[in-house]
């Protein structure tokens, strides 16, 4: 599991820091994903940034962010 978020992550960083135009991620079947964060922080936010699961786990999800 962590090889696979970490890959994931490398390759959206790499992605955002080699593009010079706007873009959006569309995230499916996000779960409880972090990456919206870590891009925040290091300061990678594409202009668009959408998280996609089913609805109880995204209510648990921004049950834990409030």
């Amino acid at each position: 599991y962590f090889a696979r978020v970490y890959g994931v992550r490398q390759l959206i960083k790499a992605f955002l820091q080699n593009i010079e135009c706007q873009c959006q991620i569309v995230n499916l079947g996000a779960g409880m994903d972090t990456a919206f964060w870590t891009l925040k922080d290091e300061d990678l936010l594409p202009s668009k940034y959408f998280e996609v699961d089913f609805p109880g786990i995204v209510t648990r999800k921004l049950h834990s962010i409030k």
